[in-house]
């Protein structure tokens, strides 16, 4: 049906809608007037207008009150100090006046006299540029003590200086004819030339008969003396050169002959109240014997040998190439 068949058809309607109302009216109270009411606004068949999309309302935009100016920062309160750590428990080591059982000999060379209060025992290798730097150490101490000290000399072999051992023995030669400390000056003088045409050239300089002093350095109580006090630098801790310790105390620090007059200044003044003499003072000290009377079993039926099983006396020897 289009928009005229539409309209045409309301019309109609409303006339006829009018006829039955007027007849109405008549019949029913001829005194009153009819009303004549007037026909509806004719409805429209056309189709609704399409509706447009109605617009989401705009979101209210909340506006930001201004933020309140921040407070200022406080400082950091400072971290406390973590808890240290509990220390591992480790073995005391000696303390700076812990006395060595250092063991003087009557064949040992001193400088002074038996009786003096301290005693400096003095480790030293011949060859080697620490020692030398000390090598007037004996010297320095009786001018600076007199009577009041007495130095003893003590040998040290280092592998470095490869006649070491050679200068010592000549050394020791050389005290037999009451010449050891010229002899002593000398060899340092000279470091490391102790090659055996030296040694004896180093003798005649100092005075010593030649025959004698070349004989002596054939003797093997002269290299044991040697040996043992090597042996001796290892039992009590001696193991940097030289080494010096007096009244059995260690120096510590800077190997210097300043330092070690130092150290005998200290013990000088326990002495004197102490009134103890050396031997007693270093009977009971540490050490570390090397060579005592336990005998140790090995096992040797894998090792390299020399001789025969039913030998007298076994020699076990541990060494290493390096």
């Amino acid at each position: 049906m289009n928009r005229e068949q539409a309209i045409a058809l309301l019309l109609l309607a409303g006339g006829v809608y009018f006829l039955v109302g007027v007849k109405s009216g008549q019949e029913g109270d001829s005194s009153r007037p009819a009303v004549v009411q007037a026909p509806p606004a004719p409805l429209s068949r056309a189709p609704a207008p399409k509706a447009q999309p109605v617009a989401a309302p705009a979101k209210a935009v909340a506006v930001k009150a201004p933020a309140p100016a921040a407070a200022p920062t406080p400082a950091p309160a400072a971290a406390a100090a973590p808890t240290p750590a509990p220390a591992v428990a480790t073995p005391p080591s000696p303390s700076a006046d812990t006395i060595w059982r250092v063991t003087v000999n009557s064949d040992d060379q001193a400088l002074g006299r038996k009786d003096a209060p301290i005693t400096a025992v003095v480790f030293t290798a011949f060859g080697c540029d620490t020692c030398r730097g000390m090598a007037d150490l004996p010297a320095q101490m009786k001018a600076k003590f007199g009577k009041d000290v007495r130095v003893i000399m003590k040998h040290k072999i280092l592998p470095p200086s490869p006649y070491a051992l050679e200068a010592s023995i000549a050394a020791l030669a050389a005290g037999r004819q009451g010449k050891f400390w010229q002899y002593h000056d000398k060899l340092f003088a000279n470091s490391p030339a102790f090659d055996e045409g030296s040694l004896v050239r180093y003798a005649q300089e100092v005075g010593l008969k030649v025959s004698r002093f070349k004989k002596d350095l054939r003797d093997d109580s002269l290299r044991g003396q040697v040996m043992k006090d090597t042996l001796l630098a290892n039992e009590v801790g001696a193991h940097s050169m030289p080494n010096v310790l007096v009244n059995g105390v260690r120096m510590r620090g800077d190997k210097t002959t300043a330092n070690a007059i130092t150290l005998a200044e200290q013990e000088l003044v326990k002495a004197k109240k102490g009134k103890k003499k050396y031997d007693a003072i270093v009977s009971g000290g540490k050490s570390f014997p090397q060579l005592d009377a336990r005998k140790h079993r090995f096992g040797s039926a894998t090792s390299a040998r020399l001789g025969p099983d039913s030998a007298k006396i076994k020699i076990y020897m541990f060494e290493d190439f390096q």
